[in-house]
């Protein structure tokens, strides 16, 4: 449970790390959240298909990391 969390928020601190680069706020927001919910989809099939005893907590931990991630708040301080 603790690698599949820690394997997600790292992905997504990567991949924000890579939409930092972005000059432009509006399409920083956007990239920001494709790649927020493109994981989610992507982390949740893997823990249905792999994980399945665990999937129900992975999922609302996926859920929770996304709600308080929130790229506006990011764009804002730009």
């Amino acid at each position: 449970m603790l690698a599949i969390t820690l394997t997600y928020t790292l992905s997504l601190t990567a991949l924000f790390l890579v939409g930092k680069k972005i000059a432009d706020p509006s399409v920083y927001v956007f990239y920001s959240w494709f790649v927020k919910w493109a994981m989610f989809v992507a982390f949740t099939a893997f823990a249905v298909i792999n994980l399945t005893p665990i999937y129900f907590y992975a999922m609302f931990i996926f859920i929770v990391v996304n709600i308080f991630l929130s790229p506006m708040l990011e764009a804002k301080q730009n």
